[in-house]
């Protein structure tokens, strides 16, 4: 700061004034502009929606989005885009398991029986619909998520076959565990007049549930030979309890030992 007197001549002080000056240009010269410019272009890259989190407001085709545009979600596989909703079919399987399990538990045997079908036609349906799925674009259908269907038919159609037991109706128990158990000729669907469907669907179908867990297996082969011994087909009955027993089902074990102690006459021992 420069005081002037009045009282005083004021000294000549532009020289200094001149070299300070050229001084602060030449250090600012040699100051990178990138310093000074890069501030600006960072500002300018943020979006005018607020700091980009690497999701786009509309989705490409392909992204791999959990949920589609109209809000359901796609199949449980993730490997590709396909629209065959395994989670939808899934759920309306289970729909239909959660009310029959309430009917089977009030006494109503034949409604629950009924709304077990219904979750097991689902499925079916599902499976109806693969040739058309596959070959419009949608890519192959994972084995594991036919699987899954699989086992939620078998479990299904084995629930719909204890009702049929509990009241009475033995050979609608008997092709229950038989389609359970994929040795029915025509899918559930056909069966019920609903159309012939997709052969190869179906062939998907029964092909699956040769797979169906071991546990769920043991306990077709048991009801049918429930069934089966309802019906007199004692030879059929003792075959499917071998076979439930064979698989390590308690229940076959014991069923098959009484059977073989019938048949030799009550005389005990296998």
């Amino acid at each position: 700061m420069i005081i002037v007197n009045r009282r005083l001549r004021l000294r000549p002080i532009l020289p200094f004034v001149f070299y300070c000056t050229l001084y602060t240009i030449v250090i600012a010269s040699r100051l990178p502009t990138a310093s000074c410019t890069a501030p600006f272009f960072v500002v300018r890259s943020i979006p005018r929606g607020g700091v980009s989190d690497g999701v786009s407001d509309k989705p490409s085709e392909g992204s791999g989005d959990d949920s589609s545009s109209d809000g359901t979600f796609p199949s449980v596989s993730s490997s590709n885009s396909t629209p065959f909703n395994v989670t939808a079919v899934l759920a309306a399987a289970s729909s239909h398991r959660s009310l029959g399990k309430a009917s089977h538990d009030e006494g109503s045997y034949e409604d629950a029986a009924s709304h077990f079908r219904r979750g097991a036609n689902s499925v079916s349906e599902a499976f109806s619909s693969l040739s058309e799925v596959e070959g419009g674009g949608g890519g192959a259908v994972e084995d594991s998520d036919l699987d899954s269907l699989a086992e939620e038919y078998a479990t299904c159609r084995i629930h719909e076959a204890l009702c049929h037991l509990k009241s009475s109706s033995y050979e609608s128990a008997s092709e229950c565990c038989s389609d359970a158990l994929g040795e029915s000729s025509s899918p559930l669907a056909a069966d019920e007049g609903e159309g012939e469907g997709d052969a190869g669907g179906h062939t998907r179908l029964r092909e699956g549930l040769a797979r169906i867990s071991t546990p769920l297996r043991a306990r077709a082969f048991y009801r049918r030979a429930k069934a089966k011994k309802e019906m007199g087909l004692d030879s059929d009955a003792v075959e499917d309890a071998k076979a439930g027993g064979f698989l390590g089902d308690q229940r076959s074990l014991e069923m098959y030992g009484r059977l073989m102690r019938e048949q030799a006459g009550g005389g005990g021992g296998l």
